[in-house]
């Protein structure tokens, strides 16, 4: 994760070797770059902000998720960029590059026992982070830019580490893309954000879908979701 010299900042999710686009797929396509970008949009007459997913794969096709939030100029709430249940990270692929990076420490960790989940939200500086009462079994870190804080929410859950991970991004749709449809609701297209008790509950669902699929009580895929949440 890094600062562009516009003030838009990176952040490079460590790509599992295969992407798998959903669970009926049969044959994964291998992943050549992850990343979410977050926008500046110094032109938004809305006061919006722009956050992006890229991902490439190797066979030159490229995948683009896009959501838009008001929370970060507002200097209120924030907004989801993704949830992840990682896969066992003692695989080759995670280890860490040479790169001078600050490294955060998330405890002990072993992947025969236990599954690291997470999930990463962007607000204002201005906008702190606090540990909710009687939440002891969760971490955090919030990492500052000078137009963006990033908070990441982690904890181990007691299941072995699986063999594929899952990675859920939040998104939002254009207005026109609902022409009227009974179900639209404004968070469709704008995301409002959360305090800090709603994107807790936010992180609690996503945990509680991530045992559901360990347990086979049901499978996830790599496909956005969440849009209405907030």
């Amino acid at each position: 994760m890094y600062e562009q010299r516009s003030g838009d900042v990176i952040i490079n999710v460590k790509c599992a070797p295969l992407h798998f686009n959903s669970s009926a797929d049969l044959i994964g396509t291998t992943t050549s770059e992850n990343r979410f970008s977050l926008h500046r949009s110094n032109d938004s007459k809305d006061g919006l902000n722009k956050i992006k997913q890229t991902k490439s794969l190797v066979n030159g096709e490229k995948i683009e998720t896009h959501c838009v939030t008001n929370c970060i100029k507002k200097n209120i709430n924030f907004c989801p960029i993704f949830s992840r249940m990682m896969p066992d990270m003692s695989a080759d692929c995670f280890i860490p590059s040479k790169r001078r990076a600050t490294e955060i420490y998330i405890g002990e960790y072993n992947p025969i026992l236990q599954t690291l989940v997470f999930s990463n939200f962007v607000s204002s500086p201005a906008v702190r982070f606090f540990r909710p009462d009687a939440r002891d079994d969760l971490n955090f870190k919030q990492i500052d830019f000078m137009h963006f804080s990033v908070t990441t929410i982690w904890k181990l859950i007691n299941y072995r580490s699986p063999d594929k991970g899952v990675l859920t991004p939040i998104a939002t749709m254009r207005p026109e893309k609902f022409g009227g449809h009974l179900f639209y609701a404004p968070s469709l297209t704008v995301q409002q954000g959360g305090d800090i008790t709603r994107i807790t509950e936010y992180f609690d669902f996503h945990v509680g879908e991530f045992i559901n699929h360990l347990t086979g009580r049901s499978i996830l895929t790599n496909r956005p979701s969440g849009m209405a949440w907030f």
